[in-house]
């Protein structure tokens, strides 16, 4: 088995454990005041004893026990469950996010949702797929009124939309986000707030598949950004390069940022 096939296999493995689990689900409140169920720390603790028993000199990072990025030049990055809160009240978009980075770069990694059965995966050099298939990202021409684009939680309260025409969706994992961005389920997405674990395998399967990450300006951020800054304040989009260019014309961020943003 290649450690690519470990990886999907394990994210598989580990939503087929998270989804029988949610028949017995417990949760409570973190400190930031997201929700936490016994199911992110069993099915993380299932993931690092798996990495730890095949990379026993690997570091690992994950949502829950956190971890030291620099520990070591290959570091494990894992979300147990990217979309807590849709999986509390039963909603489908949630999944389990295994990835690896070596020296700083994304390496390889899977995304898992196990209410599907869809599951997203990419290798450095060798492309990024969906159940199999390959993946290569294009823009499909102006902005259309039916197109879908991804805009996350935080950052429909800091975006001017008032010329945004288009199809504004969120489904509640970062994630997925971009990973239908990587697959053309959205023409791109825009967040602020992504953090180190959501984009450990979901970085490296959008840029496999042609996506640019860019902020809203138009500046490139690199994934030793998320190595080094816990989250970004600032507005970032993922998608075909051109179809950024085009929604830089309709989207700018408010001159004021929400609270809690500034």
């Amino acid at each position: 088995m290649t450690d690519l096939e470990f990886v999907i296999d394990l994210t598989r493995q580990a939503g087929t454990l998270a989804l029988a689990g949610t028949r017995t689900l417990s949760c409570e409140f973190k400190p930031d005041q997201s929700l936490v169920t016994n199911l992110d720390r069993g099915v993380e603790a299932m993931v690092r004893r798996e990495v730890s028993a095949r990379f026993p000199g690997d570091a690992f990072y994950g949502e829950e026990s956190g971890g030291d990025p620099f520990a070591d030049e290959r570091l494990w990055i894992v979300d147990p469950i990217d979309g807590t809160t849709n999986m509390v009240f039963g909603l489908p978009v949630w999944g389990v996010s295994v990835g690896l980075a070596v020296r700083g770069e994304p390496a390889l990694g899977a995304f898992h949702v196990p209410v599907t059965g869809d599951t997203y995966w990419f290798e450095a050099g060798a492309g990024s797929y969906r159940n199999g298939q390959r993946l290569q990202v294009q823009d499909s021409g102006p902005l259309r009124q039916e197109d879908t684009v991804g805009i996350g939680s935080e950052a429909i309260f800091i975006l001017d939309l008032e010329r945004f025409t288009s199809r504004q969706r969120n489904f509640g994992s970062l994630a997925a986000h971009w990973c239908y961005a990587a697959a053309g389920q959205l023409r791109a997405n825009v967040s602020v707030q992504d953090k180190l674990h959501d984009l450990g395998a979901a970085y490296g399967i959008a840029a496999e598949a042609g996506c640019a990450i860019e902020y809203l300006n138009g500046d490139p951020v690199p994934f030793s950004t998320f190595l080094i800054t816990p989250l970004n304040l600032t507005p970032l989009m993922v998608g075909p390069p051109d179809t950024l260019r085009r929604l830089r014309e309709v989207i700018q961020a408010r001159e004021t940022l929400a609270p809690g943003l500034a």
